[in-house]
């Protein structure tokens, strides 16, 4: 689901459950912040301790790092859970 098909209450309900964890950084614009793919990384290792290491993922701005976090968290955790993306939705995401 990307951020157009989120109506302004539901996009509320999603910066609000964001808000509800204590991360890295704050989180301000989602679809920046979450590009790096850190703090989603940190939110699922509140959930899944076990599963994430977060000296795995880096706090970067170049595609080509962000798309290398993505990779990890693809490979490690969320084939883990049953959640595999595509390249072509990494990318989208990193970008």
């Amino acid at each position: 689901m990307d951020k157009a098909s989120l109506d302004a209450f539901e996009l509320q309900d999603v910066l609000k459950w964001v808000d509800s964890f204590v991360l890295s950084r704050p989180s301000k614009k989602l679809s920046r912040d979450f590009a790096d793919a850190v703090l989603l990384a940190e939110i699922l290792k509140y959930e899944f301790p076990k599963l994430v290491e977060l000296h795995n993922y880096a706090g970067c701005f170049a595609i080509k790092e962000r798309m290398k976090n993505w990779d990890t968290l693809n490979q490690k955790v969320l084939r883990k859970l049953q959640i595999n993306l595509k390249r072509e939705e990494m990318e989208k995401l990193a970008k």
